[in-house]
């Protein structure tokens, strides 16, 4: 028996361990082919999947388009009808004149409802036509709560309006009647009808002007009326015993010649019914006595070059 056996396809067999050296082993006799061998391969085929119905098919992606629709729709319904968003409770802000009772009694239909489905459009119009109200802010604070917040109209002047006095915000704006005692507190602003929207905030320019310049007037400061076409203003004023038209170009350099002025005006004119200042270089004055227009134009230190520290005379006329 030998060291080692030789099997078809796999070679020698490995004697076992501890066995002496073995001799090289014998090749196999050559085998004489009987005839052609002819390699057979057998076809592959693919196994044949089981398709599935079309319904079946389909019904996996309609279910998560369903679930990607409905699941927003039933969360909208359900904010839109729940009682979690029922408006419950509004605060107010900036109602100083108008009053938080009046607002909250304004918006008492809108509670109960729906805050996300409530239109501010809406609420908007419950305070349209208030004449203290220039404006309103409106923010839905989820889940309950509307913010409101009034801008209110400021009084800066009173304007005459329908044979009475108005209180009326610096661009003219009439707001209310003005209360008993309204004069004291707030200066009167004639402006041409139409106008006082361009009127109204030049006199109050003016007015801080006179505060400025000649603060003895602006002390009895209590009315100024627009001159239209010719331009200017006309004060009136306790600090002078007449009204004076000026403007803001000539009002620094005339009024110092104005108040120096009006003792020799008296002396010369007696009462004085108005002064107009507008000019550079002169006085227009009309005496009480004249009635009419303006009876004397009177030459000031600027035109006749007398130095301001010294008293001219108002008597040269023109």
């Amino acid at each position: 028996m030998s060291d080692s056996f030789w099997r078809p396809g796999r070679g020698a067999v490995e004697p076992p361990r501890g066995a002496g050296p073995r001799p090289p082993a014998a090749a196999p006799p050559a085998r004489q082919p009987a005839g052609e061998v002819v390699p057979f391969r057998r076809r592959a085929v693919k196994p044949r999947r089981r398709r599935r119905p079309l319904g079946v098919a389909l019904l996996r992606p309609a279910a998560t388009a369903l679930l990607l629709v409905a699941a927003p729709v039933a969360l909208a319904v359900w904010m839109l009808t729940s009682p979690r968003f029922a408006l419950a409770e509004i605060q107010v802000a900036g109602a100083e004149r108008v009053g938080e009772a009046w607002v909250r009694g304004r918006l008492a239909p809108f509670t109960g409802r729906n805050l996300l489905a409530l239109p501010l459009v809406e609420v908007e119009r419950r305070f349209a036509g208030h004449p203290w109200i220039a404006g309103v802010s409106l923010r839905k604070d989820l889940p309950r709560r509307l913010a409101v917040t009034l801008v209110e109209r400021h009084p800066a002047v009173l304007v005459p309006r329908l044979g009475r006095l108005w209180l009326a915000d610096r661009e003219g704006r009439a707001i209310v009647p003005a209360p008993g005692g309204a004069e004291e507190e707030y200066l009167v602003v004639v402006a041409t009808p139409g106008a006082e929207w361009e009127e109204v905030p030049a006199g109050l320019e003016l007015a801080a002007g006179v505060a400025r310049h000649r603060p003895v007037w602006a002390a009895g400061l209590s009315r100024v009326e627009a001159l239209g076409g010719e331009g200017g203003f006309r004060l009136h004023t306790t600090a002078l015993p007449f009204p004076v038209a000026v403007e803001n170009r000539t009002l620094a350099a005339q009024g110092v010649w104005v108040d120096r002025a009006v003792p020799a005006l008296a002396e010369r004119f007696g009462a004085v019914a108005a002064v107009d200042a507008r000019f550079a270089g002169r006085l227009v004055v009309r005496p009480a006595a004249a009635g009419g227009g303006m009876g004397s134009t009177v030459t000031t230190p600027q035109e006749s070059g007398a130095r301001p520290d010294r008293p001219h005379d108002s008597s040269r006329v023109r």
